[in-house]
């Protein structure tokens, strides 16, 4: 059968812009010292990462799961390009995806698309790169709509635009670890400042997770963000694993596992009226390989 929701209490998660500072907090159980250097490397990491991996297109191969409470599961699988940009004036990511191939099936003139797009003029590039955006985003399957996937997204709360609406702590039960075969500390971060960097309409989200950096030179080899809407029972995590990629000669996100799920009220009224609703959970798994810098000239303007 054919599964309807109402839109109006479908969460909507969309990037909003940075307000103000506010101060970085201390570390728990641990030297201030030691840990102001760890995020100050951290830190510089992430500036380097942001010049260093704009304008940069990779393949990738995504997953989703989505199984209702109930109900049968539904999986779509893609093969796309994704291109991701680090837009300076805006202090943030653009990621764009385009998609070649769903469920087997090639989209038709998708093939070096985002290629075409960025030899294109300015004004004209502004415009399909957003087409585009919206086109992929058609492609998710389930109630959750979401634009905020973007596996370098965490990487960003440590910029110097965005380091100070975040807590960074390094608890006394995380101890030096490794992880992807490097010695990495774990840092947990919880955002304090509204307006909020992830925003349902026009509430706030609040983001935390965790950062595992490499204790010799701040590199970011993994991410986990995740965020809770009481209003909508709506809980999304996103995990990101980086490796070393000889080409770029830098560390570049490999696997993303995005979660999603949410209580979701199929009535017509659009209201929740204390109804408990059916359980929707979305799985997605992303692998991205094939990693290529773009060379451009002039400047890209992210889509509004």
């Amino acid at each position: 059968m054919a599964l309807t929701v109402c839109r109006d209490i479908l969460p909507v998660l969309a990037i909003a812009l940075p307000a103000a500072a506010l101060p970085v907090a201390q570390p728990a159980g641990r030297d201030a010292t030691s840990f102001a250097k760890i995020i100050e490397k951290a830190g510089q990491y992430v500036q380097q990462f942001e010049r260093a991996f704009s304008v940069v297109i990779a393949d990738e191969s995504y997953t989703q799961d989505v199984h209702v409470q109930g109900d049968r599961s539904a999986v779509r699988r893609m093969q796309s390009e994704v291109l991701f940009m680090w837009l300076p004036e805006d202090r943030g990511w653009l990621s764009v995806r385009s998609v070649l191939i769903v469920d087997g099936r090639r989209v038709p003139d998708s093939a070096a698309r985002l290629e075409r797009i960025l030899h294109d003029p300015l004004p004209d590039r502004e415009s399909q790169l957003h087409r585009l955006a919206e086109e992929s985003a058609r492609l998710n399957l389930g109630t959750i709509r979401r634009n905020f996937n973007n596996p370098t997204l965490a990487l960003q709360f440590l910029d110097s635009s965005y380091q100070s609406r975040f807590t960074f702590t390094i608890r006394a039960q995380d101890r030096e670890q490794r992880v992807n075969g490097v010695l990495v500390q774990k840092v947990t971060f919880a955002e304090v400042q509204r307006p909020t960097v992830i925003r349902d309409g026009d509430a706030d989200l609040l983001s935390s997770g965790a950062l595992w950096v490499r204790v010799s030179d701040g590199t970011i080899v993994r991410t986990t963000l995740t965020l809770t809407d009481r209003r909508t029972n709506t809980q999304a995590s996103i995990a990101v694993d980086y490796r070393p990629d000889a080409k770029l000669d830098m560390w570049v996100p490999s696997r993303m596992e995005e979660r999603y799920s949410s209580r979701v009220v199929e009535d017509h009224l659009g209201a929740l009226d204390g109804k408990v609703g059916r359980l929707h959970e979305i799985t997605c798994i992303a692998n991205y390989s094939r990693f290529r810098r773009f060379e451009t000239s002039g400047r890209i303007v992210a889509p509004k």
